[in-house]
């Protein structure tokens, strides 16, 4: 499909861009790791590889003449703290993005659905995706902005860049979340069918809640769609650092901690 999308699917746990004012001289990053707690060592190893990153860029000019700072607030592991954490950073700090590696939208839907022992495979599950790391979407959004002279005006597509089918991908995220659905192929014909039935009735309850599934979600899974990197490889010079595996391997550990606390 020729469609300049970016697509973040399971691996979308360690950022979130919500982006604030900026410093004079500097661009600040909020941090918000869990120092405390079975995922200590996790948060630990990706202010590490921020800090990383973060001199590299700065060693190399910075972005427009700034120099990027790192500004942490410590969650201890506590969902109640990483809003406090978040507010501090957004209005005392004004800082541009934070940092975080919790998932709140595919997993926990996956997991949802998977938790009743079964999960449909739209068409057998034979449609290819692009599992893409949140790492490397971050990275290629910095690389845009250091290229945005040779990039300016122009659509790149930001994937994982290795094609796995849906069912390769479904069994390896639901390893990496601990769960074993049996995996149960259906014809896209009914999937669509009752995609249509949920999403009708929850438009007419109140408070029009979100359903389960959506025709833009179903068409995702049951359908190939694979980018070509050409141009973001040659104008941005950015190219995926993370295989898929490695992305869910994260993003699981993220989900299972989330759920534990």
């Amino acid at each position: 499909m020729a469609r300049t999308m970016m697509i973040a699917t399971v691996a979308a746990a360690c950022l979130s861009a919500t982006t604030f004012g900026a410093a004079s001289q500097e661009i600040l990053l909020g941090y918000l790791p869990a120092l405390a707690g079975p995922f200590a060592t996790f948060s630990r190893t990706n202010f590490v590889a921020a800090e990383m990153a973060v001199h590299e860029i700065n060693a190399a000019g910075g972005i427009n003449g700034k120099k990027l700072r790192i500004v942490s607030f410590d969650t201890a592991g506590k969902p109640d703290q990483a809003v406090v954490g978040l507010r501090k950073l957004a209005d005392d700090e004004k800082v541009r993005a934070i940092i975080g590696p919790f998932d709140q939208v595919l997993l926990p839907r996956l997991a949802k659905v998977a938790a009743r022992g079964w999960f449909p495979l739209v068409q057998g599950g034979a449609a290819k995706i692009e599992v893409t790391d949140s790492r490397d979407a971050a990275a290629a959004l910095i690389a845009a902005d250091v290229a945005r002279d040779r990039a300016h005006g122009q659509a790149f597509n930001i994937t994982g860049g290795s094609p796995m089918t849906v069912r390769e991908m479904l069994t390896e995220a639901f390893r990496e979340l601990g769960l074993h659905p049996a995996l149960i192929p259906v014809p896209w014909w009914l999937a669509a069918s009752l995609v249509w039935t949920v999403e009708s009735v929850c438009r007419l309850l109140p408070g029009r809640p979100e359903p389960a599934a959506t025709h833009y979600s179903l068409g995702a899974l049951a359908f190939t769609q694979t980018f070509d990197l050409t141009r973001a490889k040659s104008v941005l010079g950015w190219s995926p650092a993370y295989t898929p595996s490695q992305a869910m391997t994260r993003a699981g550990a993220a989900w299972r901690f989330r759920a534990q606390v």
